[in-house]
């Protein structure tokens, strides 16, 4: 990309005209400091990925004070609100958006009867 934005900075003033030029000058000094703050946010982001599986360790902890049997409000205290809930002749509790991943089961009497942990 720099190389790209060298080029157009060093060849493209000959075939243009003073005014041309120096806007093109401005594009350039734009686009380059878009790339720093994009390469920032990159920098910013794989540090988070970086400290994410402490967060997971602590999330699985608390799953795993899950027992069957207990209530819907007894999972919402270790859980807190599931993102979506589907209920029908079982209700489906889910923690997260993945299929069959941070899911509570509960049976017609509304009480745990299963669960499946984050992955």
């Amino acid at each position: 990309m720099k190389k790209f934005l060298l080029f157009v900075f060093l060849i493209i003033p000959t075939l243009t005209n003073a005014s041309e030029t120096e806007e093109l000058k401005r594009l350039v000094i734009s686009l380059n400091q878009h790339v720093v703050n994009l390469e920032k946010r990159v920098a910013e982001l794989e540090q988070q990925i970086k400290s994410k599986p402490t967060n997971i360790t602590i999330e699985k902890a608390a799953w795993r004070k899950l027992k069957r049997g207990m209530s819907f409000s007894q999972v919402r205290a270790i859980l807190g609100e599931p993102k979506k809930i589907v209920a029908g002749y079982a209700t489906y509790w889910y923690y997260s958006s993945q299929l069959y991943s941070s899911r509570v089961s509960f049976n017609n009497y509304e009480k745990v009867s299963g669960w499946d942990e984050p992955n």
